[in-house]
């Protein structure tokens, strides 16, 4: 199947720059895997998930639940760490 074009991914959204190693190159990172599709809470009330490890040069996408996660709720994360 196709979708419309105004409804397809664009890949170019779940990248980003990082530097893997201290004073090393700036490389372009891209998430293929659910993470991608985790949506920002806007309180760290609604914020349900973080990533395991928080380190500058990390590139887990390894993610632990902050509190009890109800039954259909949404996963939230803080996506400015």
């Amino acid at each position: 199947f196709a979708l419309p074009r105004k409804a397809a991914c664009d890949i170019t959204e779940w990248t980003w720059t990082q530097r893997l190693e201290q004073n090393g190159s700036t490389r372009i990172m891209l998430t293929i895997n659910i993470s991608a599709m985790l949506s920002m809470g806007f309180t760290s009330e609604e914020v349900n998930v973080l990533p395991e490890s928080e380190s500058e040069s990390s590139t887990s996408q390894l993610y632990y639940a902050t509190r009890d996660i109800k039954r259909r709720e949404e996963i939230l994360t803080d996506l400015t760490f």
